[in-house]
């Protein structure tokens, strides 16, 4: 297992989130993934009601990248499990897919840490599903300088 990316600062997580329903349908690779989530996010200081009143919020919600490629190189975790772990993420709350990426390098997908688990198992919850992208067939002779945005060589 590839131990060379080890954060150095503290995450946390709370006791209501450790006890919910939702927490307690995750496997032991969905945990490892939705660590890796709370790792991969950014929390910054803000102070309210002048200056007396601090809350905490996530400065790159939905812009955070995790791909299967770093999972299976930092985590061993297989592509087939990484994609699982994921879909199961997003089906009980913890995540949202903000940004469907198209598989070129560069182009990954983005992801948000959602709250919606808090009300997973009730009449509250709202399922949201991996949304399929459709990108029209892929690349082909007559698209593929539209698509990529260089020219062609003749």
């Amino acid at each position: 297992m590839g131990n060379n990316y080890i954060p150095e600062r503290p995450i946390y997580f709370t006791a209501k989130l450790l006890k919910s329903v939702a927490y307690s349908k995750l496997s032991a690779i969905e945990i490892r993934v939705l660590n890796e989530f709370y790792m991969k996010r950014k929390v910054k200081k803000m102070r309210n009601n002048g200056g007396r009143e601090i809350r905490y919020i996530i400065s790159n919600n939905g812009q955070i990248i995790f791909t299967c490629g770093w999972a299976k190189k930092n985590m061993d975790i297989s592509k087939a499990s990484f994609t699982r772990s994921i879909k199961k993420l997003i089906l009980v709350g913890f995540i949202d897919l903000t940004y469907a990426g198209g598989g070129l390098q560069g182009d990954c997908n983005q992801y948000a840490i959602s709250d919606r688990w808090k009300v997973f198992g009730t009449n509250e919850f709202e399922y949201t599903e991996t949304p399929k992208k459709n990108s029209g067939g892929g690349f082909t002779i007559a698209n593929w300088s539209e698509r990529t945005g260089r020219k062609r060589r003749k």
